[in-house]
């Protein structure tokens, strides 16, 4: 049935392809229903992938991604084909796919925007080496990969990634076509608004938010640094690490504006191959949409030229923290860190996407 908006004109389809369930893509998914609705596109979404694989939460990406590099499903085949299908009949404007992009492979009979949060051959490259795990027909399975994502790319009407880091790597070592779409205001990834701010306090609380089974997360540095710094350091997220580690671990943030909002920094660390020193960790984003002073590795690219963000090494984190020992000091670094989250917002970094889709 066709729906016209409030001029009576016919309300341009928008198709999403994405998870609902994985947290970073949810994030974009739900980001990007919102606004497009918000301005007047009929959206509908659709899983990429079987929904009767019930997985936990924490390891759903990853045995997304197991999935579609060491098993030829037929199955799967043929729910993307069957997917392809349904959207094609469904008569669109345009199909955004986050994350995965397999169904842009097929014709769709509309625009295909490909929503590429970061270069999946190289994140599994690297994971697997950091893993230990060099048996050649992993990298081989790596080779696949990067073909499959390569033709994808190619199929894409427009591409977008996470942050203009992300984008500059892989123009320089991936692909550089004319179809990849660069947002001015520096990537495609925003800010959640709230009205909730963190408070100063001393001592200080440190927090880190994360996905503790992924890779670049850096459990080793993470570890170090619980033990060096002499503050309150709690760690949220999941799986539970091992108690090797020596963390506060306080498990899933449930609550994350009344919870988040009791410390006064959020740290952030990473591994620091060059994939991940030109990446983007969406934590930062959340941290400064509560106006809390996110610390971030000195390697990381992209927070030098965020307000509210501090670099640190593992020798002068301590330092870097006591700087802010002032209250006018640490009030003026939660107003940089807030301002910039209102900068950041999702509404103004999707608006350039209306553009693509008149």
């Amino acid at each position: 049935m066709q729906v016209n908006n409030e001029d009576g004109n016919r309300m341009k389809k928008i198709a999403i392809v994405g998870s609902k369930i994985y947290s970073g893509e949810a994030k974009v998914t739900n980001a990007l229903t919102e606004f497009l609705q918000s301005k007047g596109y009929e959206v509908t979404h659709f899983n990429d992938f079987i929904s009767h694989y019930q997985q936990r939460r924490w390891n759903f990406k990853l045995l997304r991604m197991w999935k579609r590099i060491f098993i030829n499903s037929s199955e799967e085949a043929l729910y993307i084909k069957n997917l392809a299908e349904r959207i094609k009949s469904g008569c669109f404007d345009a199909t955004i796919a986050v994350g995965m992009g397999d169904v842009l492979l097929y014709d769709l009979g509309c625009i295909k925007i490909y929503f590429c949060r970061a270069p999946m051959d190289h994140e599994n490259y690297f994971k697997w080496v950091s893993w230990g795990n060099n048996d050649p027909e992993l990298l081989e399975k790596v080779s696949e990969l990067t073909k499959k994502q390569l033709s994808i790319f190619q199929a894409s009407d427009y591409i977008t990634f996470a942050w203009k880091t992300y984008e500059e790597y892989i123009r320089k070592y991936i692909y550089d076509g004319a179809n990849i779409l660069s947002n001015p205001k520096g990537g495609w990834s925003g800010c959640e608004f709230s009205s909730r701010r963190a408070v100063f306090n001393l001592p200080p609380a440190i927090v880190c938010l994360g996905g503790l089974g992924r890779y670049f997360i850096n459990m080793s540095l993470l570890s170090r640094l619980s033990l060096k710094m002499p503050y309150l350091f709690d760690v949220y997220g999941s799986p539970a690490p091992d108690k090797k580690y020596g963390l506060r671990y306080r498990g899933p943030m449930v609550d994350v504006g009344n919870e988040l909002t009791r410390y006064q920094f959020g740290l952030n660390t990473v591994t620091s191959e060059i994939l991940r020193r030109n990446g983007f960790s969406s934590k930062i984003f959340t941290y400064l949409s509560y106006g809390l002073p996110c610390l971030f590795n000195e390697w990381e690219k992209f927070p030098h030229e965020l307000g509210g963000c501090i670099p640190y090494t593992e020798e002068n984190i301590t330092e870097v923290i006591e700087r802010f020992f002032d209250k006018n000091a640490w009030e003026e670094l939660s107003e940089q860190a807030y301002a910039q989250a209102q900068d950041l917002l999702w509404d103004k970094m999707l608006t350039p996407l209306l553009d693509v889709l008149k």
